[in-house]
């Protein structure tokens, strides 16, 4: 049988238990574990593999507009893009090793 109402010093003693168990650290490193468990919810995301699977779709048919004769102003464009893609990987190769680890 459940009592109908809470005993105070029970209750606070429980919560006691509980800080001193606590799942986020205190100080930086509990900061710093917060703020990478935010990140592993955005990377492990569906949308967050859809982004990037865009991306790497539009890389293969930027690659694949290279040919031999193509206009100056194409080259410097593709060019351009391929170093835009090549900092949109590297980005998120960090953010999914700062996320989910090694």
């Amino acid at each position: 049988m459940l009592p109908i109402y809470l005993d105070e010093y029970k209750s606070l003693s429980v919560v006691r238990l509980i800080n001193a168990h606590r799942v986020w650290p205190e100080g930086l490193y509990g900061i710093l574990k917060r703020i990478r468990f935010v990140i592993r919810l955005h990377v492990k995301a569906e949308t967050y593999d859809n982004f990037f699977t865009f991306f790497v779709f539009l890389n293969t048919i930027t690659l694949a507009m290279q040919r031999y004769g193509m206009s100056k102003e194409l080259e410097d464009f593709l060019e351009y893009s391929n170093i835009w893609f090549t900092w949109i990987f590297i980005y998120e190769m960090f953010v999914k090793i700062l996320g989910i680890g090694i």
